[in-house]
């Protein structure tokens, strides 16, 4: 009896091992290949598909002039020799800034994307993650700016709109119920159901009305990830970079990975995965 349950649990293991392997996660391209090249810039993003990559993540700003333009920061300062909100500017006024020095020297000229150009640039196999850091209260109309944009484009099935902010969130839904949304946040407390995200929420994230649930790889487990399946949500985390954290991350079982190295994901993805 004793060696039948031994027998059965040996089973068991292997074949949850067998399933997790065979669970072969997206490779997204965190701001594209941002550990090689400027974040957010057309050098960045060409390189993420270069090196592997099934999807970019980008964040989007409205303009004075109210074109999108793909920058994570509400601010020039840190990216580029500018200064001031990016509100403040045109779109052509944007163009006139250097976008890569700030990282490498050789990337001198590289300059901000307008969203459209990012679209254009990449394969019609890449998703596009595409993150509104901003909703309609600091940039009136931004979210069915964002949605103008994909439908003309003819993209919506392979994008996924994601944003900290619920109200964000929400909007997208009901402007655009076929786009899959993703809600990432920073920290949860799931015994008192609190959530840090934009701000503080209230309420159990398994009740959110979005396709994907997006933890920093430092909330993420097993059992999370099973729970948020179970609930039917898709996992992807963010903030995963060494090999340790890539996989476990695999090893979990989520169905993307956001990463600042799609080449080491996709290298961890050939040597543990085969087709």
């Amino acid at each position: 009896m004793i060696s039948l349950l031994i027998t059965i649990t040996l089973l068991n293991i292997v074949g949850s091992a067998i399933a997790q392997k065979n669970h072969k996660p997206m490779i997204i391209a965190h701001r594209g290949a941002s550990a090689y090249a400027p974040e957010n810039t057309l050098a960045a993003f060409k390189l993420a598909v270069k090196t592997g990559a099934d999807a970019v993540e980008l964040d989007v700003y409205q303009t004075k002039d109210q074109r999108l333009v793909v920058l994570h920061d509400k601010t020039l300062n840190r990216t580029t020799n500018g200064s001031g909100n990016v509100s403040d500017f045109t779109l052509d006024e944007l163009k006139e800034l250097d976008a890569g020095s700030w990282f490498d020297p050789k990337f001198k000229g590289e300059k901000i994307p307008a969203l459209e150009e990012v679209i254009d640039a990449l394969p019609d196999t890449t998703i596009i993650i595409i993150e509104l850091k901003e909703g309609s209260h600091q940039s009136p109309g931004i979210e069915e700016d964002v949605i103008e944009i994909i439908r003309r484009n003819k993209i919506a099935d392979r994008v996924i709109l994601k944003s900290f902010n619920q109200e964000v969130l929400q909007r997208l839904r009901k402007s655009a119920p076929e786009i899959p949304l993703c809600y990432v946040y920073a920290f949860r407390l799931p015994f008192l159901g609190i959530v840090v995200d934009k701000g503080i929420s209230f309420g159990s994230i398994f009740k959110i009305n979005v396709e994907y649930l997006q933890p920093h790889r430092l909330l993420l487990s097993r059992s999370f990830v099973e729970k948020a399946h179970e609930c039917g949500y898709k996992v992807i985390s963010w903030g995963v970079n060494s090999p340790n954290q890539i996989m476990k991350a695999i090893d979990y079982g989520v169905d993307g990975i956001e990463t600042d190295y799609p080449n080491r994901v996709r290298m961890l993805l050939d040597k543990n995965f085969s087709d």
